[in-house]
């Protein structure tokens, strides 16, 4: 059971802005953990939101998956907006990266795959531009895999002796994990490649998951999951709600809008670069190890002061839906 009494209290531990790495704003920054001595990202978790509360159901969500992820924790440190000090709630996660590795950004990766070796355009990470990096019209699961492949990127850890996974389909797995938690921030700098220096140049690892603080309809209000729970237009309620999701994926360069979560993962399941039926094999991890027993456990394991009985009830009924959804194709 997670409750309010286990949650890490940041402010015990001397966290000071001694060893605090600013990120260009004070809701997120890298510090020294002093007990597990590595660093680790904190980021708060803003107001009238469940961005702490998704993260950590995103990790279960990911153990059971068997998917490589940032392990992430519930944490109290106090927030200095410059005129109030506040105790906030907020996530910590160690940082991902091995010795003598570093991370090279999904867009650092595209743009230096696809403008050489493809011959195709990519927008340059170092030049200014006008466009969301949610709104990247290149960022394309073909040049996503395409690139996986071809630079030869391999998997954290094999997840079956009986099923040897690549790169290709470790991100098919990702994939997978945004249908369920409608997560539609995995645009070009949500995710990662890890590259190895000094010792271990020759080596490439794609970046275990991270960031999943906007999924779980996180940043709706209790009031509008409880209208669209009870509502009855079919509209409104939760099956239309997350058919809707997007991913930052795009099919083609010149489409108006990005996939949905679910033509994402079927797109890169179906794809040349992933391995024969490995939409079969992530479907059956989530059949056999994500039931609906399972998701209700997860949910129900938080404690009502970290995640109303509203949001508990909203955010099981969309990971249901989603797993439905994934299931029947």
């Amino acid at each position: 059971m997670i409750n309010c009494e286990n949650i890490i209290d940041l402010d015990a531990l001397n966290i000071t802005t001694d060893n605090i790495e600013q990120l260009g704003t004070k809701e997120k920054f890298w510090f020294q953990h002093p007990v597990y001595n590595v660093k680790c990202l904190f980021k708060f978790s803003r107001g009238n939101t469940g961005e702490h509360w998704s993260e950590v159901v995103a990790d279960k969500i990911c153990d059971e998956l068997m998917v490589p992820h940032a392990k992430y924790e519930l944490a109290f440190m106090t927030h200095d907006d410059g005129v109030n000090k506040v105790k906030k709630l907020g996530v910590f996660a160690k940082n991902v990266l091995p010795e003598n590795f570093e991370m090279v950004i999904g867009n650092q990766f595209l743009f230096t795959y696809v403008t050489n070796a493809l011959k195709k355009n990519y927008p340059d990470p170092l030049q200014p531009t006008d466009r969301s990096f949610q709104k990247v019209k290149e960022h394309t699961v073909n040049f996503v895999l395409e690139s996986l492949k071809h630079v030869k990127v391999l998997p954290e850890h094999q997840l079956n002796d009986n099923f040897s996974l690549s790169a290709c389909d470790m991100y098919c797995g990702y994939l997978l994990l945004d249908v369920l938690i409608s997560n539609q921030d995995r645009h070009h700098e949500n995710w990662a490649v890890l590259q190895g220096n000094r010792d271990s140049k020759d080596e490439l690892f794609i970046c275990p998951s991270y960031d999943h603080a906007s999924s779980l309809g996180a940043n709706i209000s209790d009031e509008e999951k409880k209208e669209r729970l009870e509502s009855k237009d079919k509209n409104r309620r939760i099956p239309a709600f997350t058919a809707k999701a997007r991913s930052a994926l795009y099919q083609n360069t010149n489409d108006r809008r990005p996939m949905t979560t679910i033509g994402a993962y079927i797109e890169a399941t179906s794809h040349e670069c992933s391995s024969n039926n490995i939409r079969g094999y992530w479907n059956e991890v989530l059949r056999s190890s994500l039931t609906p027993t399972v998701i209700e456990n997860i949910i129900n394991s938080i404690d009502d002061e970290i995640i109303s009985p509203i949001s508990k009830e909203f955010t099981i009924a969309m990971i249901k839906e989603n797993r439905c959804r994934i299931l029947s194709v």
